[in-house]
């Protein structure tokens, strides 16, 4: 089964408002390439900001059937 990360993609609103935060789940072993393909993968701009949330728990990348290389958003929170 492929190893993955929890990675938080927060992109700034106009004004006072909260950021946006998407979540996602990158199914990758090593940290560093995991953000390299999220940025790349979703097109990410400078200011938005990632934050490697930690290792994704097995069942939940069972419960995605993650295949490794894969990129898979499983939350936005406006």
């Amino acid at each position: 089964m492929a190893k993955g990360w929890q990675i938080v993609v927060s992109t700034p609103r106009p004004g006072d408002a909260d950021p946006v935060a998407e979540h996602f789940i990158v199914a990758v072993a090593d940290r560093e390439r995991a953000v390299e393909i999220l940025r790349e993968r979703k097109k990410l701009t400078p200011n938005q900001k990632t934050l490697v949330f930690g290792e994704a728990p097995d069942p939940v990348l069972q419960f995605l059937n993650a295949k490794r290389g894969e990129v898979y958003a499983v939350a936005v929170v406006m």
